[in-house]
């Protein structure tokens, strides 16, 4: 958000010195509301597995967790 507070200000100066008038608490309202979707999105695309192979890999890890080896089809005592 720091980098928003920084933008914020650049954004309506430029703006001004363009012509155009713009509300400086709407724009860091509107660009702090973006900002926490994308992260929101970014966090829930990288916590699950959104792929076949994702999914397929998750599922050879939790094989080997539970002590089954995938490739040899057989239980190990998980060490």
């Amino acid at each position: 958000m720091g980098i928003i507070r920084l933008a914020v200000p650049l954004c309506v100066y430029i703006a001004t010195a363009a012509g155009v008038a713009l509300d400086a608490d709407l724009l860091y309202c509107s660009l702090c509301i973006v900002a926490g979707v994308a992260a929101t999105c970014w966090a829930w695309w990288k916590n699950n597995n959104m792929t076949d192979a994702a999914q397929e890999a998750q599922r050879y890890l939790d094989a080997i967790r539970a002590g089954y080896d995938p490739a040899g089809d057989e239980w190990t005592d998980g060490e």
